[in-house]
């Protein structure tokens, strides 16, 4: 499962991977207007590469206050969650590792099975364009 940490590095908050978190810094909402990943709580901060980085690959991933910049959409295809524009970078635990409290970051999307997310829809529709939705590590 990933997260928002309470790890701050200024207006922004790292994704982490944990096992097991169920509250609210592990629940979001899928905006299709917008194409971003949204923390439900906070619905203003948005899945992300930290920012002034743009969507260079293995540079951390953060939430933070969408702003409509390239690095902040998304697609979900089926086990995969990317960079939605150009770069077309999976998320991806930091080093490949699937250990508590390890980095997200964008990277070459390839077959390693450590970018495999499982994706959960609680709620198809919240108001008319939103999901309700937690993703996990299909390893879990």
């Amino acid at each position: 499962m990933f997260f928002r940490s309470k790890q701050a590095n200024g207006p922004e908050f790292v994704a982490k991977i944990k096992r097991g978190v169920k509250d609210w810094r592990a629940i979001f909402i899928w905006d299709r207007r917008s194409n971003s990943l949204r923390l439900d709580s906070n619905r203003n901060m948005a899945l992300s590469n930290q920012n002034g980085k743009g969507s260079k690959i293995g540079k951390n991933v953060a939430f933070r206050t969408f702003r409509n910049q390239p690095d902040q959409f998304v697609s979900i295809q089926k086990d995969k969650i990317t960079n939605f524009r150009k770069s077309r970078k999976c998320l991806t635990p930091h080093h490949y590792k699937n250990k508590d409290d390890n980095l997200l970051t964008w990277w070459h999307c390839n077959k390693n099975p450590t970018q495999n997310w499982k994706v959960t829809f609680i709620s198809k529709k919240i108001g008319k364009a939103r999901s309700l939705l937690g993703a996990k590590r299909s390893a879990e």
